[in-house]
């Protein structure tokens, strides 16, 4: 008898047997075209997504993704999280009132007066009160100040994104020569 067909077919025998080994062993093995991603908050209102589960008592959702859209995921969900305000994302401080003064000017209304004028703004998350605008004159030459005084603004309380106005006008000996000039807004945060 020829021990050749014996050979043959003992080798495809232990061909078969090593594919369903190793089918068997895939099968124990978690697959790795697929990862879990856990995204919650935390008490900070920050958003996160990781692959490490939350610290313990952490409220979450569990997803499984592969690999390429996990990345797209985390990348989508922070660009999204970085763009909503710190108050949808959970995060509830606000930033504190602030005016600034949008534009300002200046018009001689003879030798030594002068009108300023202009628009301020609440750029903050809280309302401002008690809105003015201080101006400080200083002479250049003699390095004295000539005027310190604070001009109303109208509306004198400014919720935020909200402008006012102010106007005011000064005749001083200050205005005949060198003076310098600093408009300076001020407030109040409304508690």
């Amino acid at each position: 008898m020829d021990p050749t067909p014996v050979r043959s077919g003992a080798r495809r025998c232990c061909q078969i047997a090593a594919v369903a080994l190793l089918v068997v062993c895939c099968g124990l093995i978690p697959v790795a075209d697929g990862q879990t991603l856990y995204r919650w908050t935390d008490e900070k209102g920050v958003l996160h997504l990781s692959d490490s589960a939350p610290p313990k008592g952490t409220k979450f959702e569990r997803q499984r993704l592969s690999p390429a859209a996990a990345r797209v995921a985390s990348k989508a969900e922070a660009k999204q999280a970085a763009s909503k305000p710190e108050s949808e994302n959970g995060n509830e401080s606000k930033r504190p009132a602030r005016v600034v003064i949008k534009d300002k000017h200046v018009r001689q209304e003879g030798p030594s007066a002068r009108e300023f004028s202009g628009t301020v703004e609440n750029v903050g998350d809280v309302p401002a009160q008690g809105v003015y605008v201080g101006i400080r004159v200083t002479d250049t030459g003699q390095g004295d100040e000539c005027v310190r005084e604070d001009i109303d603004v109208n509306p004198s309380e400014l919720s935020p994104g909200e402008t006012g106005t102010f106007a005011a006008w000064f005749d001083n000996p200050c205005f005949l020569g060198e003076a310098k000039v600093d408009l300076t807004p001020g407030w109040q945060a409304k508690d």
